[in-house]
């Protein structure tokens, strides 16, 4: 194949993915009006407002629009717009209990994704009911363009922008001692134990007293997937340490992340799933 062909190939080929990758679509919206909808709201009293065919109105007594429609699995909103929008003036007879003055001024729209029975849902939100110049006017017809995007991708990417490495390891220097957890908690750390791994408590000051690691949760399997560049140093509680020296009946409190792990799985919108680590059984800590 010629250099020629070959670019070709390769430029139609991340078209294509990028393609894939994106889903640019738009949607027309006709809204139909009832402009006397009535509202039992207490005893045998009604609100009369003006709603649109199929919808409600909020707290406020603000009329409300809200639609769905099903989305490919496993992505999030890039970007939208609210187009080719066609409003007109409210009539007056048909204000009754409508409170003009709380109506919006713009059409506030959002559009936010959420699952449900494991399919991918955007939700699209505004207000058909505005206020121009005192007078109520309603919206009657709309274009919603937008434009999705794989959930990992964009998060792998946003990651990436902001990763940062440091230049030299924890480890480098000061002696060290290594110990493991099974199991994710607080755990007490006392003279015995500081002796078992090795530390020589004579003369110990527990204010010197400094513990690292990153927990033992599995690694992301996509080498763009954030990662901790170095070991993070964990917040500790001293108990008896007031008198510089480490004592019978001293000991350190510190929180400790096990191998295994309840995630939120963001791409499944914030369900949370257990891990378990299919490599150890235990997560390392390091005491200096």
């Amino acid at each position: 194949m010629s250099f020629k062909k070959s670019f070709l190939f390769l430029t139609l080929l991340l078209a294509w993915v990028s393609a894939f990758s994106q889903q640019t679509a738009s949607r027309s919206f006709e809204l139909q009006w009832n402009e006397e909808s009535q509202f039992p709201i207490r005893g045998e009293k009604t609100l009369t407002l003006p709603i649109v065919d199929g919808q409600f109105f909020g707290p406020d007594g603000v009329p409300t629009f809200t639609t769905s429609f099903n989305v490919q699995n496993n992505t999030i909103v890039r970007e939208f717009q609210i187009k080719n929008v066609k409003f007109s003036n409210l009539p007056n007879s048909a204000l009754k209990d409508l409170p003009v003055n709380r109506l919006p001024k713009d059409l506030n729209a959002e559009l936010k994704m959420t699952r449900i029975r494991e399919q991918s849902v955007a939700v699209l939100m505004l207000h058909p009911l505005l206020q121009q110049n005192g007078q109520a006017i309603k919206l009657l017809s709309f274009t919603l363009e937008y434009r999705l995007g794989n959930y990992q991708e964009t998060a792998i990417a946003s990651r990436s922008q902001n990763m940062s490495y440091t230049n030299r390891s924890v480890l480098a220097q000061g002696t060290w001692h290594k110990f493991r957890v099974d199991t994710t908690g607080v755990f007490r750390i006392g003279r015995a134990e500081l002796q078992e791994i090795g530390v020589s408590t004579t003369g110990l000051d527990p204010a010197d007293i400094r513990i690292f690691g990153n927990g033992g949760r599995m690694l992301p399997q996509a080498n763009g997937a954030e990662r901790i560049d170095d070991l993070r140093e964990n917040a500790l509680f001293v108990y008896g340490g007031e008198d510089g020296s480490f004592d019978e009946g001293d000991y350190v409190l510190f929180y400790a992340t096990g191998p295994h792990s309840w995630d939120i799985r963001q791409e499944s919108f914030r369900l949370s799933e257990h891990t378990t680590n299919i490599y150890s059984d235990h997560a390392y800590y390091f005491l200096t």
